[in-house]
């Protein structure tokens, strides 16, 4: 199963408002809670650059994605509106 690019980026976008450090630290959490989920091997971090531009005209990758949408659930995001709620239990369980 695929998770539409408008939900990753969605997704992404939530994450980044949900999570409070700086872009750069929310790069550097998002890669370590995707490598805790065993969803990738260890790498380095992202630039919060790379987080933003993901979430408002790039092509998220899966992990990204799946890590973003484990950590929003984990840590009791709740979502603007049913929609969004749906594409991030979606990409979770991707």
């Amino acid at each position: 199963m695929t998770v539409p690019l408008q939900d990753r980026r969605e997704i992404l976008t939530a994450f980044r408002y949900a999570y409070e450090g700086t872009p750069a630290e929310a790069g550097r959490t998002l890669v370590a809670y995707a490598v805790e989920q065993k969803l990738i091997k260890p790498r380095r971090s992202i630039p919060g650059d790379t987080l933003r531009a993901w979430a408002t005209e790039g092509n998220p990758p899966l992990w990204a994605v799946r890590s973003a949408a484990r950590w929003l659930q984990a840590h009791d995001f709740l979502p603007r509106d049913d929609k969004q709620g749906r594409a991030i239990a979606a990409a979770s369980q991707v």
